[in-house]
């Protein structure tokens, strides 16, 4: 009889992703290293293909083009996951835009292969592994990631369908956290107008 994968709780994803042995991430995905391009080569007219330049392009889940080039080089495409390998920032990933998009030296591209890797659990992965490529960073001679250290990272190695249930208890789960950030701003920002209120309401101003 076939097992049921299917996930309703954390315990049911810690047990399907932590017993599994690990593949290296370049089985599972291609990396595609960012190339600089000159200051006269792009610009903020919106004329040419978006151009990535690094973190300060991204956003809480996905990169928005603040610059544009008529020069691409390095290309990323919808549902890459980006990295940022030098400078500030470095470890932080986003998805990259819903279009093509060119992208500078401070980012890498990693490109899930369709037949043994799903984009949204590769990016659960990588946002898992932050601590340790930040670690790596700080710890290279020239400080930054290299195409190796993303090459040689050990990923949990799930069949493709548990991949995608991983990914959608994830997405279900993270979707619930935003929610409940969204309303503890909410109640903080009412108890910081309550003094303002109580001071109105005694002195009737």
């Amino acid at each position: 009889m076939k097992r049921n994968c299917s996930i309703d709780n954390k315990a049911d994803a810690t047990s399907v992703v932590g017993r599994k042995r690990t593949r290296k991430l370049t089985e599972l995905c291609h990396i595609i290293p960012g190339r600089h391009i000159i200051e006269s080569d792009h610009n903020r007219n919106r004329k040419g293909v978006p151009y990535l330049t690094g973190p300060s392009d991204f956003g809480l889940l996905q990169a928005t083009a603040s610059r544009w080039t008529e020069h691409p080089d390095a290309m990323c495409r919808p549902l890459d996951v980006l990295v940022v390998v030098k400078g500030a920032g470095v470890a932080n990933i986003n998805f990259a835009p819903d279009e093509p998009a060119c992208i500078g030296r401070q980012l890498m591209a990693v490109r899930f292969k369709k037949d043994v890797a799903d984009a949204h659990y590769i990016y659960f992965a990588l946002a898992s592994l932050k601590a340790r490529l930040k670690q790596e960073a700080l710890g290279a001679t020239v400080p930054g990631l290299s195409i190796e250290h993303l090459e040689d990272l050990d990923v949990p190695a799930l069949p493709l369908d548990e991949q995608r249930r991983v990914a959608a208890f994830l997405n279900k789960q993270f979707v619930e956290i935003e929610k409940a950030r969204i309303a503890a701003r909410l109640q903080v920002a009412e108890l910081e107008l309550l003094p303002r209120k109580l001071l109105a309401q005694v002195f009737d101003v």
